[in-house]
């Protein structure tokens, strides 16, 4: 009799801990999706600041001097969305220069990713004032009325960069439309295509200039075609498309990294005019 008393005493003290522990786990899924409207923030210092303040304050946050690059990284199980400041100066970004571009200018900005920089032989990690730097959307994402008064200004005042094609086109994936019609200046590398190139390399270009004529906000646009030897069948094929969406603002730029003549017999821009 005295051991079951211990057990039904050590029964009755288990079952309310074992209570205990669910119920905060339900307030909380209550608390997480009870409200997603912005609350006043009047405890906020920032929010006691006029609208026109704040906007300067977020301007020095969320609107970048040089151009954002937009990259789809990762592994095949888990990609992600990655952003980083282009690290070229104006004059090595031939792609904004109005004038005939020389085969020394590259269009080429394979040195502004974070993941690629090396020493020697040793890969280097970014520095910590880079990491910082690069954390900004941390502020938009802490706070909707925060999202709420910035997300306009993020997506219309930068000039975005997209290296690899298929970054804009995984981009619907996780933007609405409205952030799509959100962009205002782009600058797009077309895929490579060339004679070794997959089958299906157009299709795919294709479907990618599809996306673009869901971003109805740009104001510029460049695209940038990527022939693999110059040949003129080779930037025929990567037109089409282009000319076929009948985009409303669209400028084309030549990458004139392979040719089939030598250097020495092309044109010099302003800027590699000396030999």
């Amino acid at each position: 009799m005295a051991g079951q008393k211990r057990k039904d005493a050590t029964r009755s003290s288990k079952q309310p801990s074992r209570m205990l522990q669910r119920v905060p786990n339900k307030r909380n899924k209550q608390d997480s999706t009870s409200n997603t409207q912005p609350c006043n923030q009047h405890a906020s210092l920032i929010f006691r600041l006029p609208r026109e303040i704040r906007d300067i304050i977020y301007r020095e946050i969320f609107v970048f001097p040089v151009t954002v690059h937009l990259a789809y990284v990762g592994t095949t199980r888990s990609r992600k969305f990655r952003s980083f400041l282009c690290e070229l100066s104006e004059d090595e970004q031939p792609e904004k220069r109005p004038q005939l571009i020389c085969p020394r200018c590259r269009v080429n900005h394979h040195r502004c990713s974070p993941r690629k920089g090396t020493s020697d032989d040793v890969a280097e990690r970014p520095s910590s004032e880079t990491r910082i730097q690069a954390r900004v959307l941390a502020f938009l994402r802490s706070c909707r009325r925060v999202y709420d008064e910035t997300v306009d200004m993020l997506y219309c005042e930068n000039t975005f960069y997209i290296e690899n094609p298929r970054t804009l086109l995984e981009l619907p994936s996780s933007l609405s439309p409205a952030r799509l019609s959100s962009f205002r200046h782009l600058y797009l590398e077309s895929a490579r295509y060339g004679e070794n190139t997959p089958a299906d390399r157009l299709d795919k270009w294709a479907a990618v200039v599809g996306v673009l004529k869901r971003l109805g906000g740009l104001e510029t646009l460049v695209v940038i075609l990527r022939p693999m030897y110059g040949l003129e069948w080779e930037v025929e094929g990567l037109m089409k498309p282009l000319e076929a969406a009948a985009l409303p603002v669209l400028r084309v730029v030549r990458d004139p990294t392979v040719y089939m003549a030598g250097a020495s017999s092309a044109p010099r821009c302003n800027l590699h005019a000396l030999r």
